[in-house]
Parts: C-alpha cells; structure tokens; sequence
C-alpha cells in the first residue's frame, strides 16, 4: 500500500529530490512519519506546554508573529527579530542590536575598534532595550552551583525561580534559546575533555558561524556567566550577513558578579581556517547545512583540522526540523565515515557529492577511500538529538507539518578522545 506523501517541500534539499526523481519514495515518506510519530511522542510539543503559558498543543500557531502577538511583544526589543517583519533584507541585521550603533557606527567620530564595559556599567542602556525586570533576570542572581544541573527547560526554570521570575521575565524565555543551545554545547565540550587534562581551559574559545540576529541578540549571551560561572568566553560571530561596520570590532564584558570576561569579536565574513583552528567549538545554529551546499567549504576546512590540528575540537550545529539534520548529517558521513565516496549509487539523500569527493580525496576512488578511513579514527558524527533547549514557541509550518522549532535539534562532529 502507497503511502500519501505531504512532504513536498520540507526543506530545499528534499524539494528538490522531489523535482529530481518525480516524487518520493516510498521509504522517504515513511522515514518522515517516524520522524514525526517519534518527536511527537517525546514531547516536542506537549513537554512545554506546561512550562509556558503561551505554548498551546491543541491549535499551534501557523507563524512566529501570531505566537509573538500572544505574548504581547511582536516587533518590540528585544523580539524585534524574531519574525520577518524584524528583517526586510540583509542591512536589517544589527539594526536593533543594543549599543551597538552608539560604539561603533558611522556616526562614531572615534573609529573604535574595542570597547572594555562591565555589565554594571551597561545595565541602564540594557534595561532601555530588555526592559528593567529583562536586565535583572539575566544580570542578577546567584550562578548556577553545578552547571551539570540544568538539563532542559524545566530545570532552567525552576533555577530562574529561585531569582523571582516574574510574568515579564517568562517574556523573555522564547529568546533564551541562543544562550541555552550554546549552554548545551559548551556543556558536551566540556564532558568530553574531562579526561584530558591538556586539553582542560578555563576560557571557552568559540565560533559562532554563519552569525545573523545572534548579533542583534549579543546581551543574551551574558546568562552563561550563570550558568557557567566558573568560565570566560571568547566568542566570535562569523557571517556574511552581518554588517561591515561591524567588521573586527570588539567588545569586551567583565562580569561584575563573577569577575569573569565575555569577549565578542565580529567578522562580517565567513569563518576563515585560522579562526576555526584557534577554537575550542564551532558552533552553527539553524544552519541549514543539509540544505545549503555553500557550507561544504567551510566543513571541508573543520574535517581537515579536527584530523590534522585536533582543533576545534567539536562542530557543533541546529536545525529546525529533524529530516533537515539527518540529511546534513549524512553528508558529513560522506566527509568522515569510511564510506568509499565513488561507490555512492545515488538512492540517499546526499547533496554536493562531487565538491565532496573532491574535497576528501581529489575524486581519486583509492585516495578518497584511504582519507575517509582516517578521517573516521580521528573524527565521530554523535546522534541526531531533540534540543532540550528548543525554542518554546509551539509553532506549525503549514508547507510540512512536521516538528518544528528554532533549534529544534542537534548534532556534533567531535574528536574522538
């Protein structure tokens, strides 16, 4: 028995399988529909509902907007970006971004390369664009004692409520998904260099690649002074969307509760290799790496120094639906499975396999063969996972009707140690 397929257009690279081959197959339809039945039954939905007042199951929302009017903060600082409304083309990015435009922008007289704040000394222009109650459920508080602590978003939650969360401050939960999926990243990094004590920092190094309203979104970043208090960050946001007066600047949090530094660096570029080698984590969220095969060179650089450099030592990456994860993730298998590239017989989702082939092993079947299986010793694609920290927003896309979520889930690459 067929199975109707609804699936045309759940991403790019499956709609044009779709154009491709003149329809699904059988096993891509099924394969979706377990996608669906098994998010679905681990709560995709239904676990935030009760978390958060504005995450209804029964009638989702058919856009962000409609959510985002709910709550009452549709294209309001600091929501401003997180609809299309926020975002008529490129130059929209880092228009809303706080102190931004007041250090660096054209109209500066001084061209400022580095600013040295400490989040005392921001807290009344942060209040202006969070609201005073948003600065104070980021800025004060005691930090978590054991990061290991938080897991999801319950227990995010019920720490927040030992810091008087009031209704305001719930506002702000449907943005605490960029700081938290960073958390959850930082936290598996940090799992796994446990047992080596080399490798042991008290500095996160991170690239945050293909960077666009992350940048309007930079004050966020503060709650990792809580949540991993025993910790600084160098953080560089990478990305040919944001804007080139942004380009190289720097600004430099010192925090005034753990003395602790939070230092972001702009690049309006892509991520360059001598970046990525000098990180602990590359981090891609929402990447749409399935979907788009202009990040194979950038992947292509993370395989070849993660073999040979053993830095970053993680890439870490989101999507918003699982299919688009899977199908990224396969492809990365082409870069550091064993599979011997010229053997591929065109029936899996995989995109770009010529640049890849190319990539690995010059399009040589015996070279490509012999790279994949060292890449493979040194390098391990983990489990494609639901986001514990997805956004709460409970919204459907009509186009597919599959799980959906602004980081809705994640997969790494990692040294394998």
């Amino acid at each position: 028995m067929e199975i109707e397929c609804h699936h045309e257009v759940l991403h790019k690279s499956h709609q044009q399988r779709y154009i491709d081959q003149g329809g699904h197959s059988r096993e891509d339809c099924i394969r979706l529909r377990e996608f669906r039945s098994s998010a679905l039954e681990d709560g995709f939905y239904t676990s935030l509902a009760p978390l958060f007042s504005w995450c209804v199951t029964d009638n989702l929302y058919s856009s962000p907007c409609d959510m985002l009017e709910k709550i009452g903060v549709h294209r309001k600082d600091p929501f401003r970006m997180e609809c299309s409304c926020g975002v008529g083309n490129a130059s929209a990015f880092c228009v809303s971004g706080p102190l931004l435009h007041g250090w660096f922008g054209h109209h500066v007289s001084e061209r400022r390369k580095h600013v040295d704040v400490t989040t005392d000394s921001i807290r009344p222009q942060l209040d202006a664009w969070w609201g005073t109650e948003g600065s104070s459920c980021v800025l004060d508080g005691s930090p978590v004692e054991v990061y290991d602590s938080i897991v999801d978003w319950q227990s995010y939650l019920e720490y927040k409520r030992r810091r008087t969360r009031t209704a305001e401050q719930e506002k702000l939960m449907v943005l605490m998904d960029i700081p938290l999926t960073i958390f959850w990243a930082i936290k598996r990094f940090l799992r796994n260099n446990n047992n080596n004590s080399s490798a042991r920092t008290d500095v996160i190094q991170l690239v945050l690649a293909g960077c666009e309203k992350e940048l309007d979104q930079w004050p966020l970043l503060l709650e990792l002074f809580n949540l991993l208090p025993g910790y600084s960050f160098d953080i560089t946001m990478a990305g040919p969307e944001l804007p080139s007066w942004m380009d190289q600047k720097c600004i430099n949090i010192t925090s005034s509760t753990t003395s602790k530094e939070l230092k972001i660096t702009c690049r309006s570029t892509t991520v360059s290799i001598q970046l990525m080698a000098e990180c602990h984590i590359v981090c891609a969220l929402n990447a749409g790496i399935g979907a788009y095969p202009s990040w194979m060179d950038t992947v292509c650089h993370i395989k070849s120094l993660m073999a040979t450099r053993h830095s970053p030592s993680m890439f870490f990456f989101t999507d918003y639906v699982q299919e688009s994860i899977e199908v990224a993730r396969k492809n990365l298998y082409m870069l550091f499975g064993k599979t011997c590239i010229p053997e591929y017989d065109g029936k899996l989702p995989f995109l770009g396999m010529g640049d890849i082939a190319m990539a690995v092993g010059g399009g040589h079947p015996q070279k490509t063969k012999e790279c994949s299986e060292f890449l493979y010793t040194h390098v391990k694609a983990t489990a494609v996972l639901m986001n514990p920290f997805r956004k709460p927003a409970n919204v459907t896309m009509p186009s597919h009707g599959m799980p959906y979520a602004s980081n809705g889930f994640g997969c790494s690459l990692e040294i394998r140690v």
